[in-house]
């Protein structure tokens, strides 16, 4: 198994019980970061979403995200940093392009995009 940008995620984690319920949760702190935020697969590789972005930096600008190309065996083929946060990606890789759904910001709506491999 390999990891991609590991870190500790700094959670607080909780464990209470309510009569015979076991009740586990855990909630962000500042210090929390956003790290992947989604998966897509196609017959040749695995593409991942990577914010990488502590809760105590998400309200500010100049907010970029990744997007990491993986072949199936894990190996790291290709990166691409978009200066945007991204929802959602689709991958199209006969049209070498990524088509992808910004987050929203500021109660704006969420865009359309594509972007050029």
């Amino acid at each position: 198994m390999r990891e991609y940008f590991s870190m500790n995620a700094k959670m607080v984690s909780r464990h209470t019980k309510d009569g015979n319920q076991d009740i586990y949760s855990s909630s962000e702190n500042d210090e929390t970061t956003r790290t992947y935020r989604m998966l897509y697969s196609t017959k040749e590789h695995i593409y991942a979403l990577y914010w990488g972005i502590a809760n105590k930096d998400f309200g500010k600008t100049g907010k970029v995200c990744y997007i990491l190309k993986f072949d199936w065996n894990g190996n790291l083929k290709e990166g691409f940093k978009v200066n945007n946060l991204l929802k959602n990606i689709a991958i199209d890789e006969i049209s070498n392009c990524i088509y992808a759904v910004t987050y929203p910001e500021d109660e704006r709506e969420s865009i359309l995009m594509k972007y050029e491999m």
